[in-house]
């Protein structure tokens, strides 16, 4: 039977060197209706972050869409040069691609994270690009659709589900 995963919430977290990072997320489990149409919103999320803490490259395995709400940062890819990333600035995470993000000193950023076959022919067709992950000034965009989106996260029914997809596509 389909059942939407609630939210969760993380608090505060005091890592080992004594710095507070808040990271809040709600996550849900794609409906086989969404599955069907083939392109499902993850999970999204905010967070306040310094740069005490360098994370490894990783491999996400779905798409993401981030926003650089203050501060600055750098997008390294495993064997590229390091990209700036600036206040205002989306980013893009690509399921295969062993990426890491950080702040200069602090920053806030919001995420969007989504997957399915469809997310697949979006970067086939050219709509996604690995070699630009950077959208300079496009965090506005992120930061509408996860506004949108925050309020239809735990709603099952259809209309949400193909608002979630639209507003992915848009």
């Amino acid at each position: 039977m389909d059942r939407p995963i609630s939210f969760m919430y993380f608090s505060l977290l005091t890592l080992p060197m004594k710095i507070a990072v808040y990271k809040e997320q709600k996550f849900r489990t794609p409906l086989d209706m969404e599955r069907s149409i083939g392109l499902w919103v993850d999970r999204i999320g905010y967070q306040h972050q310094d740069r005490a803490v360098i994370p490894s490259f990783r491999i996400l395995g779905q798409y993401a869409a981030l926003s650089v709400e203050a501060g600055s940062g750098r997008l390294e890819i495993l064997g590229r040069p390091p990209l700036p990333l600036r206040l205002g600035d989306a980013f893009l995470l690509f399921p295969s691609l062993p990426m890491r993000y950080r702040p200069d000193r602090d920053w806030e950023i919001r995420w969007i994270v989504w997957n399915g076959p469809e997310a697949d022919l979006l970067l086939k067709i050219g709509c996604l690009a690995e070699g630009q992950p950077i959208l300079p000034g496009q965090a506005g965009a992120v930061r509408l659709a996860f506004d949108r989106l925050d309020p239809l996260m735990d709603r099952p029914d259809r209309p949400a589900l193909l608002a979630r997809k639209t507003l992915l596509l848009t």
